[in-house]
Parts: structure tokens; sequence; C-alpha cells
């Protein structure tokens, strides 16, 4: 494709706006159009005013759903088992040792409006084995 044919960005650059409003991240984005994240972020601040035709295309066909992050889930079940290990009495420090994170990680978590799958499965089966009597407190 010759550089003349690139069309201006501006409906792209709306439509990442509002995939991001939705929860969508860059990089979520960058991936499920197979461009780099540094294209979205330069599409999106106006340093990249013109783009080829087939990756607006790509980007205006975007759904929410396509752009969730591969890892990446609701947040919300988590932060409530989390808020009711600590209601129970586990500190954010005995929680993170159980889960191999540190103390600050498990804050970060706490105030992310993302979370890995990862994450999110460790503190399900922490929760699990505290009901099963598997672990103790310190």
């Amino acid at each position: 494709m010759r550089l003349g044919s690139a069309i201006d960005a501006t409906p792209a650059r709306e439509h990442i706006e509002a995939l991001i409003r939705k929860g969508a991240s860059q990089s979520a984005i960058a991936a499920a159009v197979g461009a780099s994240r540094l294209t979205v972020w330069q599409i999106l601040h106006c340093q990249r005013p013109r783009i080829y035709p087939g990756l607006a295309a790509a980007l205006l066909a975007l759904t929410p759903a396509q752009c969730q992050h591969r890892g990446e889930m609701d947040p919300r079940p988590t932060l409530r088992i989390l808020e009711e290990l600590t209601d129970l009495g586990y500190t954010q420090r005995q929680l993170a040792s159980w889960l191999g994170y540190s103390r600050q990680a498990i804050g970060r978590n706490q105030g992310n409006p993302r979370m890995t799958q990862r994450f999110a499965e460790a503190v399900a089966v922490l929760k699990v084995k505290l009901e099963r009597g598997q672990l103790r407190r310190a």
C-alpha cells in the first residue's frame, strides 16, 4: 500500500477512545488488530493523523468483547473474596505470603480495574484451602 493512500485517523481515534472508556487497554486493542501498542498510542494521541484503510477498518470493527486482554478478567469476584478474608482478620501480609505475592502487589490488585486470571485463580484456591483448614494463621 502506498503512503499516499492513508486516510484520516479521526474516526479510528474516536473509536479507540470509546473502547478505552469501556475498559479496553491500548495493548488489548493493538493485539486484537495485529498492530503495535505504539501505533495505537500514536493514533490515540494524534501523533499519527493518517492511517492505512485496512488498519482503520480493523479498528472500527472492534467490539469491547474482542478487546479483553488475554489473561485479564472481571476483578469483582476476586475482590469480594479478598474483602471477605480481610474482614475475617487475615492481613494483606499473610494473604500475600500464602499467594506468593508481595503485600504491595495485593494492594495494587485490590485497586486495579483489571486482574489477571492467574491471580484470580490463586485467590480462589487460597479461599478453599482456608475453608478446609489446610492453612493456619502465622
